[in-house]
């Protein structure tokens, strides 16, 4: 998963060539706070060469959730010392940004009562 698109589409002009099973789909990470790369990368190629997609991380490790309004603290994935590399995918770089985004989608969700 996470392939660039240029390297899945010479994957499939690879195996065109030698007669082999081309990749059939690709596995991104996709949430609404991961959108571009799916969006903007991916998806022409998935119309192009006919791919399917099944996507992780569709609640950004649970950030989306609202479970993590007061922090990472607990007994949380994220809350966990030994899951830094997890809090720096879910969070990233922009993580103060990223948590103010996911209170007003949380936010919202709340007024829609959904």
């Amino acid at each position: 998963s996470e392939w660039p698109a240029a390297l899945i589409r010479e994957a499939h002009k690879i195996a065109r060539a030698h007669h082999l099973h081309a990749p059939t789909m690709e596995q991104p990470q996709y949430n609404l706070l991961h959108r571009e790369r799916v969006e903007l990368e991916y998806a022409p190629l998935y119309a192009e060469l006919g791919l399917g997609t099944t996507i992780w991380s569709p609640l950004a490790s649970g950030l989306l959730t609202g479970k993590y309004r007061g922090g990472f603290e607990g007994e949380s994935r994220l809350g966990h010392t030994d899951k830094e590399w997890l809090r720096r995918i879910a969070v990233g770089e922009s993580g103060q940004r990223r948590l103010e985004r996911v209170a007003a989608f949380v936010a919202l969700a709340d007024e829609l009562g959904v």
